[in-house]
Formats: structure tokens, sequence, C-alpha cells
């Protein structure tokens, strides 16, 4: 019975559009008068009235239509692909990076790199590095990175790929960073954003490797949510490198405040 009624309501918008489209045909006509029914609107008054009700329910009986249709449209529009595992993860990454036309936004959080248990991942993540590199070199597509550091063991991984990208001479890489503590703050996610089109993002557990979550998610405007929220962090964040000016005393600072704790 709850289903039924479900359905009714999901279709209500059907009968607000009727009942509109009725009412304003009975202001425009002055009446209906039949052999069971008889309705007259005498004055100009009441049917201007019915006019102007009919309009209105007619209105927002197709604005509420519109809704439910694009609603389900972007519902039945999301493709979303989970990856196994860090080797493919970063295998996927890399193949859509050489695929991307316009922007990249890149949030890496913590030292993705602890992950890479086995040579299978090690090469992926290299070739993920390297794809970056190919994509920038080209000029047309805007790789804007976020990276995020805080006092860990391995902390001089992530200063090696610092180094590695922008000692390249990378006019398309642009890098912020993000210091943080890992007392201050819960396990955060990972994501990039491949133009407007598709974002690949990653949750790792310190505790279980179960907990572990890598997807990726093609629709406009789940990338959009988080080509925002990039930016939000991205508003905030300090330059270590901008075109083509590098922001070598920062980059060095930060290293002798990690690096000595």
């Amino acid at each position: 019975m709850k289903d039924i009624w479900r359905e009714i309501f999901e279709r209500a918008y059907v009968v607000v559009i009727l009942i509109g489209a009725i009412i304003f045909i009975l202001g425009i006509t002055g009446g209906i008068t039949g052999n069971a029914v008889s309705l007259q609107i005498k004055d100009d008054f009441g049917r201007i009235a019915g006019i102007a009700v009919g309009v209105i329910l007619f209105g927002l009986g197709i604005v509420w239509a519109w809704r439910r249709e694009s609603q389900s449209k972007v519902d039945s529009n999301i493709e979303v692909l989970p990856l196994a595992n860090t080797q493919e993860l970063y295998e996927y990454a890399r193949k859509r990076i050489e695929q991307a036309k316009e922007q990249i936004n890149d949030t890496t959080w913590g030292t993705v790199e602890d992950e890479l248990k086995i040579p299978l991942e090690k090469n992926a993540y290299d070739e993920y590095l390297e794809a970056i590199v190919r994509v920038c070199k080209k000029g047309t597509v805007r790789y804007q990175e976020i990276m995020g550091f805080h006092p860990v063991i391995n902390i001089e991984k992530r200063f090696k790929r610092v180094e590695h990208l922008i000692k390249q001479n990378l006019f398309s890489y642009h890098l912020k960073y993000v210091e943080y503590s890992l007392e201050q703050f819960p396990p955060l996610l990972s994501f990039l954003t491949i133009d407007n089109e598709e974002v690949i993002l990653a949750f790792y557990s310190s505790r279980d490797e179960d907990e572990t979550i890598r997807l990726a998610i093609k629709n406009p405007q789940v990338v959009n949510f988080f080509k925002g929220y990039h930016k939000s962090i991205w508003d905030f964040a300090k330059w270590l490198k901008q075109g083509g000016t590098l922001y070598e005393d920062e980059f060095e600072n930060l290293k002798k405040r990690l690096l000595k704790k």
C-alpha cells in the first residue's frame, strides 16, 4: 500500500498540471454547461482570477515535472568504477591523465607512497608520475596539484616526488601545499579530477586494508563538487610552483621543518 501512495505522490505533478489547465480553460471560457454539470463564472474578476490560478498551477506542475526528469537523468548518468587495488588505481589514473584535454586537479594527502608494497604497485605509481610529466610537456593541459605534508616516517618520499616534478620546468604544472598535524586531522580523501568528466578518489585506512576505498566516478555534477572542494583548499594553500616560478625558499624551509622531526 505504501508503494502505491508513493507512486501517486511521485506522479502528483500530472494532477497539478491537469487542474491548472482546467481552471485556466474555465477562466477563458467563463465556465461550462452540460447535462450533468453547470459551472459558470459570471464576473470578470472571477474569470481573471481563474486564468491566473490556472497559469500558476500549470507552470508549477511543469516545473515539478522538469525537476523530476532532470533528477532522474542525473541519477541514471552516474558511472562508478571500483578500483580493486593500488596498482589498478595508478594504472587507471595514468590512462585518464594521458586522455585529459584541459584541466586536471590533483589533491594528495598523507604519504600515499607508503602504500606501494610490491614492485607492480611501485611501477604503476612511477608510470603515473611520468604521465603527469608527459601531459604537462604538451602545454595544453593545466595540472593543478595540492600536496599535504605532515611529520611522519618516510616523509622524504614526498619531497622526492616534489623535486622530481618541479625541477623539470613544466610550465603547465602548478603546485601548492598544506602543512598539517596528524593529531589535529582525521584521515583525508585524496582525489583527482579530469576535465569536467571524472573524479578518481581514494581513502587509505591506516588500520585496515579492507577499509581502503578506490573509485572512479563519471558524472559532471559529482566532478564539479570535487572541483569546488579542490578550489576551496587551493585558495588558502601556499605556493611551491606557479608556472615557471619556483618558490625554492618555501620548499627548503618546509623540508627543514619536517625532516628534522
